[in-house]
């Protein structure tokens, strides 16, 4: 088991690989001064605290829309690049879905990357101005930035698992891929949050609908890149972090924390939130592959997340509410499907 295998005083920060760093730090892990075991990242990985910089430009803007939207906002993220794939690129912004949200409380966060893939990134290179502008429902945060295209799906990711940082007066938050807000536009934004968040929870996602385990998901993925080249940065990095996390999980870990990771809602404001876990699990991306599912199962695993209660299910014996052995009241909800949280309302 996981966390027999060491000290209590320490978790394994870097489970992909192989180092481990004490759990005191991951509060203030996102400084400038934090290493975050960089010197043992894989081989193409920018450091963390890097990628998060990247970000910094646009805190004011959505720090002052987080001020106007205490109780609720929903996101979305697109970062373009040689290497991102279509479905996560919104290159026409007049074709974007409306929100069913307020227009203030409804951010889209727009990274447009100019450096080719295989050219390294100037740390020192300048940063388009950032725009702040409002169309079809959305305000529309972009800015523009010289970085290795390889590293497009990274960067979008800062956002996407790191909310506290940009929305810090926010109380709950739904995050959404583009290619997901089709299907949603008909449903209030906040009515979907609270379905996820039912029951008190702190952190609402939807169950994989078809990786029995982390080892069947990463099989899917390495199925998927041969049609969706894209899709995976680096096969032995999911592998090689795959294989630890087989190692260290119990079994019933590795069924338990398959999820889908294209929506889902957070509490980040509060006297219990989900900013623990965010870390952990962003945490946990930076040193493994760049699919943040597979991140997952480790963060879920080093938060000791235990299932208290059963949701309705007809497969795979996870969807339910889970509790945390390490932050005391802290509740996840892991649902069954994804039709029953986007059904419209009655």
């Amino acid at each position: 088991m996981y966390r027999r295998l060491i000290p209590k005083t320490l978790i394994c920060g870097c489970i992909a690989v192989f180092v481990c760093i004490a759990v005191t730090p991951l509060h203030g892990f996102l400084s400038p001064q934090s290493n975050l075991c960089e010197s043992a990242s894989p081989v193409g990985h920018t450091p963390t605290h890097f990628l998060v910089s990247v970000w910094e430009e646009v805190t004011f803007e959505t720090k002052t829309i987080s001020q106007k939207c205490p109780r609720f906002l929903q996101y979305s993220v697109s970062v373009t690049g040689a290497r991102a794939e279509p479905h996560h690129i919104q290159k026409n912004l007049q074709e974007i879905p409306h929100p069913n949200n307020s227009e203030d409380c409804s951010v889209l966060f727009v990274l447009e990357t100019s450096s080719a893939e295989g050219e390294d990134s100037d740390q020192d290179s300048s940063i388009s101005r950032v725009r702040k502008t409002m169309q079809r429902g959305w305000t529309v945060i972009s800015f523009s930035r010289a970085f290795p295209a390889i590293q497009a799906r990274r960067l979008s990711r800062v956002p996407k698992l790191l909310p506290h940082l940009y929305f810090p007066f926010t109380r709950s938050v739904l995050y959404s891929d583009l290619k997901l807000l089709g299907g949603i536009k008909n449903i209030p934004s906040e009515s979907i949050a609270d379905r996820l968040l039912s029951e008190g929870a702190h952190f609402g996602i939807v169950q994989h609908p078809l990786s029995q385990t982390v080892m069947k998901e990463r099989d899917l993925i390495l199925q998927a890149k041969q049609v969706r080249p894209m899709i995976l940065a680096n096969e032995q990095s999911l592998k090689s972090q795959v294989e630890l996390i087989e190692m260290m999980l119990t079994d019933d870990e590795l069924r338990s924390f398959g999820v889908e990771g294209q929506m889902f809602a957070r509490v980040i404001h509060s006297d219990i939130s989900s900013s623990m876990f965010d870390m952990t699990w962003f945490e946990e991306f930076m040193m493994g592959s760049d699919r943040d599912q597979i991140a997952f199962y480790a963060a879920a695993s080093r938060m000791r997340m235990k299932r208290t209660k059963e949701f309705t299910c007809d497969r795979f014996q996870r969807s339910g509410q889970y509790h945390s052995g390490v932050i005391k009241g802290f509740a996840m909800n892991i649902h069954c499907d994804l039709k029953e949280i986007i059904r419209p309302p009655a």
